[in-house]
């Protein structure tokens, strides 16, 4: 089966047939992850990150494009979980940094005073949220309170997946400005 093209395989994979689908994994499995970990440095979470791409391959099979299985598409899709790694492991850092100069703010402190200032930052965050402009405001509530991603967002809302991100970028802009005040929040948008 190995001489059939990446179009071909995506035809079969669509049918159902399992043996195309580790045709084109073991086609692309090994260099993928080494793909992976030159971002990384860390060759178990670049075989994980591999393998969920290929689980959400074979998941979505029915709606991939008859070209997309070229290592191109592979690069892209492993190059944005890289990327999304990395900027959960920066927030991560940032977040221990933050509790290392700031260990009072972690605290259990129950006490009424610390309730007030709890209340009162999420009425702020729920101010400068509802200070966007109506499409801003929309588009960041459904990709970070409802987790969906920028392309469903868009076929949503009948706006492209570039539009999304413009949006998502401007929000977050705006909150970062309007919450500058609250350090620890800003690591969070």
């Amino acid at each position: 089966m190995t001489d059939f093209s990446d179009r071909e395989m995506v035809q079969r994979m669509q049918a159902g047939d399992t043996t195309a689908f580790k045709t084109i994994f073991l086609r692309y499995y090994t260099s993928l992850c080494l793909f992976a970990n030159d971002y990384l440095g860390n060759p178990q979470r670049a075989e994980e990150i591999v393998s969920d791409v290929f689980a959400n391959v074979w998941e979505n099979r029915q709606r991939l494009p008859l070209d997309g299985l070229s290592p191109a598409y592979f690069r892209a899709a492993i190059f944005n979980r890289c990327i999304n790694e990395s900027k959960r492991g920066r927030l991560r850092q940032l977040y221990l940094d933050y509790a290392k100069n700031n260990p009072a703010f972690f605290e259990d402190d129950d006490t009424p005073g610390r309730q007030l200032e709890i209340r009162e930052n999420v009425r702020l965050v729920q101010e400068a949220v509802q200070a966007l402009p109506e499409r801003c405001r929309e588009v960041f509530l459904l990709s970070r309170f409802q987790n969906m991603r920028y392309k469903d967002i868009a076929r949503q809302l009948g706006i492209s997946p570039k539009t999304v991100e413009n949006q998502v970028q401007i929000a977050i802009a705006k909150l970062r400005e309007a919450l500058k005040h609250l350090p620890l929040l800003l690591i969070f948008f």
